[in-house]
């Protein structure tokens, strides 16, 4: 912002907290939900979780599942009730000295059904090639790749897995700066080019990242998630804003994803996993 005068008189309500929801839950599991405060631009987000007590309503395709007060630790608070597939699942949460938020979201019916078909060697990296079963459904997918291996520290090594970039070319891949212009640990892409077929897709991966810092690669995991039309449309407002701090949630953005009067999102994903050995 530019002005004339040294000091711009915003107000408060430009700059006013709300309630951040950020709640990813896997079909099958406990709903699990992370809160903090928004800050502004000013603000240390590091800072802005919350704890304390909560009124948490939550409803199960338009039923009462659970109504009472929860104890909120460091940000993180869980209800006992796994997420059915194909149920439509409504929160409520009420903290003093914020705005009640409230958010609905449906859960995906089925599993990725995928095999990776191999694993090829090339000069700088490795190409990986999979092959999607796509059901007659409409799914939205979010892929992931990961590298496990051992980190090295001196003698001494221990196991880990790491986010492991890639490029994605297919055309059914969402093209964006994040995926297809310079390498990226996930992708977002739906089936309309696929239309409940078979297809074949790869993966291209540096050596750089397999082999980095003390880390030694020796499986590469794929995992893909079928995602909430919710959780699809918020990856894709992360992919099209600027991180700020470490996360699009630190200041004020055009994006609140689905919590009324709130930031963050409230989605749900099935996903499958895959491993290949390293030759």
């Amino acid at each position: 912002m530019v002005s004339c005068e040294k000091d711009i008189p915003l107000g408060n309500e430009v700059f006013k907290k709300k309630l951040v929801i950020n709640s990813f839950n896997r079909a099958d599991s406990f709903l699990s939900v992370n809160i903090s405060e928004s800050v502004n631009i000013l603000g240390i987000p590091s800072s802005s979780k919350l704890s304390g007590d909560a009124k948490v309503l939550v409803l199960k395709d338009g039923l009462i599942l659970f109504n009472d007060f929860i104890k909120v630790d460091k940000g993180n608070f869980t209800i006992p009730f796994k997420c059915l597939r194909q149920s439509v699942y409504e929160l409520q949460v009420a903290f003093e000295g914020y705005p009640s938020i409230r958010a609905k979201d449906s859960v995906p019916l089925l599993d990725p059904v995928f095999e990776i078909d191999t694993l090829i060697s090339q000069l700088n990296g490795h190409k990986l090639i999979f092959e999607l079963n796509d059901p007659v459904q409409r799914n939205n997918y979010y892929l992931q790749l990961f590298a496990k291996g051992k980190q090295w520290n001196g003698t001494d090594s221990l196991e880990v897995t790491k986010a492991l970039n890639y490029i994605a070319d297919d055309k059914i891949f969402i093209s964006n700066l994040l995926t297809i212009s310079r390498d990226n640990s996930f992708s977002l892409f739906d089936d309309e080019l696929i239309n409940g077929n078979t297809r074949k897709m790869s993966l291209k991966i540096d050596n750089s990242d397999l082999y980095r810092k003390g880390f030694v690669a020796s499986e590469i995991i794929l995992k893909l998630s079928n995602v909430s039309e919710t959780m699809y449309v918020y990856y894709l407002n992360l992919l099209e804003n600027t991180h700020v701090y470490g996360g699009p949630l630190a200041s004020t953005s055009r994006e609140n994803g689905n919590i009324d009067q709130g930031l963050g999102v409230f989605c749900f994903y099935s996903n499958t996993t895959r491993k290949v050995k390293i030759p």
